[in-house]
């Protein structure tokens, strides 16, 4: 990538960041005018495949296309066709299998990992939950509660094994939080807390937690915003051809 690319690109960035974070108020005039002396530079050396952030651009006219994309999200605009997804990570939560106030790092616990996705619409949570345990004969499922009252199926049932499994079920927005210590039997764990000091467990405090807001928004949102801003970056792109074809 020549000099000049790589200058161009540098600008538009500036329209769309600042000091590495993406800007809240966005100046669409100046995007469009730094995307332009962009294109042009791109068209000129040949190139059609250009990043500026969190932003990949395609601009050959036979395969045009924008994303936004980050570990988190994706949103991409292509043939006037929107995909966007979404992965958000719950907290991990850790249980034991006996009622004590302290356990060393040593003894069998349970470990809870979650995430929320939200493919197209399509909302599921889902979680793997896995049993630390020296005792080769145990099995996670005897610790698990009746998942389908809550809604969950298992899933990915080929990597399963007697000690971990995960599970996933659809969700709406404004559903009121799971609190996984529902997932287990009654009185068959006990919440605890990882304590990074002295490198062991201690019991919560309360068995179980409150969540505010008491729904899934935290992890759910809108990309209202990176929906206009990719389809405002595409349409500009259709834009300048337009006017380059009509000018040639």
């Amino acid at each position: 990538m020549n000099q000049e690319i790589t200058s161009k690109i540098e600008n538009l960035k500036n329209c769309l960041y600042q000091n590495s974070y993406e800007r809240s108020e966005l100046d669409k005039v100046s995007i469009k005018k730094k995307l332009f002396e962009l294109l042009r530079e791109c068209i000129k050396e040949r190139q059609y495949n250009v990043e500026v952030g969190s932003f990949i651009l395609d601009i050959n006219p036979s395969n045009l296309s924008v994303k936004y994309e980050t570990d988190e999200t994706t949103v991409e605009l292509s043939n006037d066709d929107v995909y966007y997804e979404t992965t958000r990570e719950l907290e991990v939560r850790y249980f034991a299998l006996e009622d004590k106030e302290v356990y060393s790092i040593e003894e069998p616990t349970i470990e809870v990992t979650g995430l929320v996705t939200n493919i197209e619409g399509l909302v599921e949570e889902s979680y793997q939950i896995e049993l630390f345990t020296y005792n080769e004969n145990d099995n996670i499922k005897n610790y698990i509660n009746n998942i389908d009252s809550f809604g969950f199926k298992y899933t990915d049932i080929e990597i399963e094994n007697q000690f971990s499994v995960i599970i996933t079920r659809s969700i709406k927005v404004e559903q009121p939080r799971l609190d996984v210590i529902d997932l287990f039997k009654p009185g068959k764990v006990i919440p605890i807390k990882y304590n990074h000091h002295n490198n062991n467990y201690e019991k919560e405090p309360a068995l179980r937690r409150n969540y505010l807001p008491n729904n899934y928004s935290l992890y759910l949102p809108s990309l209202s915003d990176k929906k206009d801003l990719v389809t405002y970056i595409y349409s500009s792109i259709i834009e300048f051809y337009t006017a380059y074809i009509n000018n040639q």
